[in-house]
């Protein structure tokens, strides 16, 4: 048996073209996982802060708001005007939230927390315009964050300041 096994196997080729193809098929599949999950971030300029801290563990279902230097606001890589905000606003504010998480608190306010991420030259009326649609009767948004980067420099100054004290 041996040798009739070793003959078959000299003329025969394993075609590689599945394997290929499935290979191609997982890079395509991750690279579009990917650039789903970024849907949310914009690609800002963000403010820089002393007091910073990284976004190590955001909220599940929290709502992304971007504000461009031009004063769009953009959500899902969708631009939309003030009033369209506050309408998509109305639509996502009160949806089932991950692992049961509430939608209102005992006082009716929203739950779920919108993060607004400005480009640093955006002047500051843009983002006042979102935090008031999320004041408005019916939204009640409390959770509201901004997004900033840190400023290394600026940290390290102030790193040495209060180590020389």
């Amino acid at each position: 048996m041996g040798q009739a096994s070793s003959a078959l196997m000299e003329g025969s080729t394993l075609d590689m073209t599945p394997m290929i193809d499935v290979v191609f098929q997982l890079i395509i599949f991750f690279m579009i996982a990917i650039d789903m999950s970024q849907q949310d971030l914009e690609d800002l300029q963000m403010p820089k802060s002393v007091q910073a801290a990284d976004d190590k563990d955001p909220e599940e279902g929290r709502l992304y708001v971007n504000v461009n230097r031009k004063g769009d606001y953009i959500i899902k890589r969708q631009p939309m005007t003030i009033d369209e905000l506050e309408a998509n606003l109305r639509a996502r504010v009160f949806l089932p939230r991950p692992k049961g998480l509430p939608v209102k608190d005992k006082d009716g306010l929203a739950e779920r927390p919108i993060l607004i991420r400005a480009d640093r030259a955006t002047e500051f009326k843009h983002v006042q315009k979102v935090m008031y649609k999320c004041a408005l009767e019916g939204l009640k948004v409390w959770k509201l964050e901004l997004g900033v980067s840190q400023d290394e420099q600026a940290k390290a100054a102030a790193d040495a300041a209060a180590q020389a004290k």
